[in-house]
């Protein structure tokens, strides 16, 4: 048994989610030259695969969207189409069936727009799961419609995408359903860890200190004091500036 933190998906090869998933658990044959080494058993023909026990309360979904060329011999981002939902159910990829549906919800799209050598993040949130989504672009956010928070950001269709920059998804954060009142409900202050707090009130006195320094320099005026002979050696153009 093995705890992972996020789940590592291809887009090549999966026309949805739903797809990605199921090739992620499809077990892949150990045959011919490349059959398992089972101790004092030899080589032997197996089955190596991932079978998933749970899935925690807030399911980060890595889209691989990135990947070394061997013809390019360099990295080369991944454009191609990959669809996902806003709701989906995950219960058939447990090894057993949950009493209760494995149903999430779609909380957050980290989309990344260039190629592989370089690019710009934005993140779409929807902080309820009735509620509208908003853009975060570094200090700019503002509310947006579901078509481009999430339809625009699939991916291209086109053929040879692989070799064009694009804007798509990079990033999901999916929220189990039975759970998101509870995820999702406002923070209070004693939620935040103590180191944070300081942190952040370290800051604001930082922050106020350096306003109240900027406000005493705007009280004083700059004299400079020039000698006779220094400033009847001065030009009249230098005078002027």
């Amino acid at each position: 048994e093995e705890t992972f933190y996020d789940i590592q998906l291809n887009v090549k090869g999966a026309a949805t989610l739903r797809d990605a998933f199921q090739q992620y658990v499809t077990p892949e044959t150990l045959d011919g030259d490349n059959k398992y080494r089972a101790g004092g058993y030899g080589l032997q023909v197996a089955k190596h695969g991932t079978r998933f026990k749970r899935f925690p309360p807030v399911l980060h979904l890595h889209l691989k969207r990135f990947e070394y060329s061997v013809i390019r011999e360099d990295y080369v981002k991944i454009n191609d189409r990959i669809e996902f939902e806003e709701t989906m159910d995950l219960s058939e990829f447990l090894e057993v069936p949950p009493p209760v549906p494995a149903k999430y919800i779609l909380h957050s799209v980290l989309v990344h727009s260039g190629g592989a050598q370089g690019g710009h993040y934005i993140v779409y949130i929807r902080p309820k799961p009735d509620g509208p989504w908003y853009r975060f672009d570094d200090s700019d956010v503002h509310a947006v419609g579901k078509d481009e928070a999430v339809d625009r950001n699939f991916g291209s269709s086109e053929q040879g995408g692989f070799f064009r920059s694009g804007t798509n998804a990079y990033m999901l954060v999916y929220v189990a359903a039975a759970q998101v009142a509870d995820i999702l409900r406002p923070g209070e202050l004693e939620d935040i860890p103590q180191q944070l707090r300081d942190r952040f009130e370290d800051e604001e006195r930082a922050a106020a200190q350096r306003e109240r320094e900027q406000q005493e320099l705007a009280n004083f005026v700059s004299i400079e004091l020039v000698p006779e002979d220094a400033l009847r050696a001065r030009t009249r153009v230098e005078l002027l500036d």
